[in-house]
């Protein structure tokens, strides 16, 4: 009864979070030490108790994707039914690069689409861009390990801006849209039994015990801005969390607003080009989901500041961490990000450029009430 898509959430949900498991550290180690002593009755029935946990674990999980796949089904289906109708409908799979100059603004040789293999806008900004705007860039994903007692307390949180897309003839009227503020309270909350309750306090006095350390006080002006996108998390939930938790916000009451396109030369432009202004009209909601959990494997081993820091561009599937983490991800994103067209505020107009909106966290105050 259910719609392929949704077998596919259901079956990527389970293999991302089986690892994720609170108990998969004391499961594992337990089922490892019967193993030396050959003991396979004692495997069965640890088998058989932890299979319980996990379950309910794993329902958890799946009971806050089927929330999330009900709305995504029903576009699909909206999307099937005009298939049936012989509506055009057109889906393109594209880099981010590719995507913003995949369309021309006029037909080329009767065709809309650049297919050439130079996608380059000669936008690149030649300054390297900040550790500010790089955390808030869309794809990034953070995880830091804060010792916690005889635990660490992991925290990851992602940017996964939501995005809209449309092609638009600019030389046709285009309708006026209503625009409504983002609600930047939690989206999607997660939290499920048998969990450790802490306050979101002592969160923050084991983060500022880190960042208080003398050895580490190289790192102080990278831990400031860590420590920034923690409190944001925070602010947002309640005073005490149950870990394991997952939650999803919006980052911003703004969305924002601008047209991507390839420039056609005059000299090449088919007949009755005039006619048109081709452009992919890009609008996002800027969106993060953050989750905690703890462990306790090698929590009675020190780790080093840069060792218990990664910074992932999932775009390009990178991961950064160690002692030269920091220059690493600048040099990345600086030299293979740095090309996006500005952006609009819906609201106000106001035009911001990727790095700017980025570096202020895709905030500003907006002229329009």
């Amino acid at each position: 009864m259910l719609h392929k898509f949704e077998v596919d959430v259901y079956l990527n949900v389970l293999k991302k979070f089986i690892k994720n498991w609170p108990e998969w550290d004391q499961f594992e180690q337990a089922v490892l030490k019967l193993k030396e002593t050959n003991d396979s009755a004692g495997i069965s029935k640890i088998l058989n108790e932890k299979y319980i946990n996990l379950k309910e674990y794993l329902r958890g999980m799946l009971n806050v994707a089927r929330q999330l796949a009900n709305s995504k089904v029903n576009q699909i289906k909206m999307k099937e039914k005009r298939y049936d109708n012989h509506s055009v409908v057109m889906e393109v799979e594209a880099t981010r690069q590719q995507l913003n100059c995949l369309f021309y603004r006029q037909p080329l040789h009767k065709n809309i689409l650049n297919v050439t293999r130079d996608f380059k806008l000669g936008l690149h900004n030649s300054k390297m861009l900040t550790l500010e705007s790089i955390v808030n860039w869309w794809g990034v994903e953070i995880e830091i390990r804060i010792k916690a007692d005889n635990k660490f307390i992991i925290y990851k949180h992602r940017n996964m801006h939501r995005l809209k897309h449309m092609l638009v003839n600019k030389k046709l009227a285009l309708e006026t849209r209503k625009i409504a503020d983002l609600n930047e309270q939690i989206l999607v909350k997660s939290e499920r039994n048998n969990c450790t309750q802490i306050l979101r306090k002592q969160i923050l006095e084991y983060f500022e015990k880190v960042l208080k350390s003398d050895k580490n006080s190289k790192w102080r002006s990278v831990l400031d801005i860590l420590k920034n996108i923690l409190l944001n998390d925070l602010n947002s939930v309640s005073k005490t969390l149950s870990i394991p938790c997952d939650f999803r916000r919006y980052i911003s009451k703004s969305k924002y607003i601008r047209y991507l396109y390839q420039d056609v030369p005059n000299k090449k432009k088919d007949e009755g080009a005039e006619k048109f202004d081709l452009q992919l009209e890009e609008i996002v909601s800027p969106m993060c989901e953050f989750q905690m959990r703890t462990s306790g494997k090698n929590a009675n081993t020190d780790i080093s500041f840069e060792d218990a820091i990664k910074i992932i561009c999932t775009d390009c599937r990178l991961t950064f961490t160690g002692a030269n983490f920091v220059w690493d991800i600048l040099k990345h994103f600086s030299d293979d990000h740095n090309e996006e067209p500005d952006w609009n505020c819906l609201k106000c107009n106001r035009v911001f450029t990727m790095p700017s909106l980025t570096h202020m966290g895709w905030i500003h105050t907006c002229d329009v009430s």
